[in-house]
């Protein structure tokens, strides 16, 4: 089924909310890969981890993502045209904003595989409020962040930190011990974590897409090209003008079509014609071929297959 992305959150379907829902968040394509259309308004305190590299691409609009880097607290704005990856284990916090499309693209969950949502104190010096849960669909977050503003931590923790940041206590190391022992800490976290976050990464920059196009417009007449440089498990393929004859034995493969006109064809199925943003996806195992036009672009997205997920939870033990 091709599914082609739109310009807009009314054309997509996206309806305002508060809530992470369904009506905030459409899930395009379920496989091994979970592909999201995703709209705002959206802003959260929350910040999750996952154990999976997550590819952003902003349609219409901008939006900010916070992450914890290295312990420490930053913004990234994602504008309007630009991609981003964010790696495993990097804890985030999207903030979307009203009007504004997005494409997301992440693995699903092997069955072991915990996601994490974390609320900071207001100095991010400390964690408030941890949870793990089994992650399967975006609907799967909201009760989690209830539960936390019905907690006691959400409470007392909210209090004691107006009292830290407007007294100066919290450069007092034994002020601020003595104060969080007046949090229910036996509730904060519940459970020994299953993996810890990355805090040796340096999280890069989001970068326009039509840019990179246009600078590697020569090389990509020949061929195809790594977007990222083969930095992260993600692997995101960018075809120029040709043929190629692919198959993936263990791995889903997302497309979608950039630029120009370009042609489909699955083992076993009639052709199809990929217009400016079509997106398609294939399932492992099948065979496929990509004939893209002079000037056409189509980007691929393909991830570890799940079983080698715990192989990649290794790689940062």
């Amino acid at each position: 089924m091709l599914i082609r992305i739109p310009k807009t959150a009314e054309k997509a379907g996206l309806v305002p909310t508060e809530a992470i829902n369904d009506t905030f968040v459409i899930s395009w394509h379920e496989g091994q890969l979970k592909v999201y259309c995703v709209g705002g308004p959206r802003l959260r305190k929350d910040y999750r981890i996952t154990n999976c590299d997550q590819f952003f691409y902003m349609k219409n609009g901008d939006m900010d993502l916070y992450v914890m880097e290295k312990g420490i607290p930053r913004k990234i704005t994602i504008k309007q045209g630009e991609v981003f990856v964010l790696p495993a284990r990097i804890p985030m916090s999207p903030q979307r904003y009203s009007n504004t499309v997005g494409l997301r693209v992440e693995r699903s969950r092997t069955r072991q595989e915990l996601d994490c949502i974390r609320f900071y104190t207001k100095d991010n010096s400390d964690v408030l409020y941890e949870r793990w849960f089994k992650f399967t669909e975006p609907k799967d977050i909201q009760p989690v962040i209830d539960d936390f503003f019905a907690s006691e931590e959400s409470k007392i923790g909210s209090i004691l930190l107006d009292i830290l940041s407007t007294t100066g206590a919290h450069k007092n190391p034994f002020i601020r011990a003595n104060l969080f022992n007046c949090i229910p800490s036996k509730n904060s976290k519940l459970m020994v974590a299953p993996y810890e976050p990355n805090e040796k990464l340096c999280v890069g920059e989001p970068f326009s897409l039509e840019q990179w196009l246009d600078r590697n417009s020569q090389r990509l007449n020949n061929g195809k090209l790594d977007l990222f440089q083969g930095e992260f498990k993600a692997e995101v393929i960018v075809y120029g003008t040709g043929k190629d004859e692919v198959v993936n034995k263990e791995r889903d493969t997302f497309i979608w079509a950039i630029h120009g006109t370009s042609f489909l064809d699955v083992a076993g199925e009639a052709t199809r014609i990929l217009e400016v943003n079509d997106t398609g996806y294939i399932r492992r195992g099948r065979r496929y071929k990509i004939m893209r036009e002079d000037g056409a672009r189509v980007l691929q997205i393909t991830f570890p297959h799940n079983q080698d997920a715990n192989d990649w939870q290794r790689t940062f033990d």
